[in-house]
């Protein structure tokens, strides 16, 4: 958020960042995303390669990756050994991710990815521990 004031009335305003939200469709309407159909919904080449990366970690981690609840959303569900791990969800300019946090036995809030490093702090330590864990429970 930025004050800012107009110079010829000596008005003061706020400008206020926005954030994209998707839009509910009705069920008459709706349309299913395929993998490619999500993944090309980013637009931003930097986010786009940091995005490549976290998803090659995923594919190295022997998850599968798949269109969350068949493509009703622009989310995107990975699983290893038939269990959700993550979610990540595109934006134009950015993409969400989601994790299961065994130390609070809970889902983390959605957040934005910034950086790959942000991510490989952020979220892929949980993910590793889930996906190494012995069958069972972590």
């Amino acid at each position: 958020m930025v004050a800012v004031k107009n110079v010829d009335n000596s008005e003061i305003g706020l400008m206020i960042d926005t954030e994209e939200v998707e839009r509910i469709v009705d069920s008459d309407e709706a349309t299913l995303y395929s993998v490619q159909d999500i993944l090309d919904y980013l637009k931003e080449p930097a986010v786009k390669a940091t995005l490549q990366k976290v998803l090659e970690d995923f594919r190295l981690l022997g998850c599968e990756m798949r269109p969350y609840k068949g493509g009703k959303f622009r989310w995107l569900e990975f699983l290893h050994k038939g269990e959700p791990v993550a979610y990540i969800g595109t934006l134009k300019k950015a993409f969400k991710s989601q994790h299961f946090d065994s130390a609070v036995n809970d889902w983390v809030k959605q957040f934005v990815v910034e950086s790959y490093e942000h991510w490989c702090k952020a979220s892929k330590p949980h993910i590793e521990s889930m996906v190494r864990a012995p069958k069972g429970g972590p």
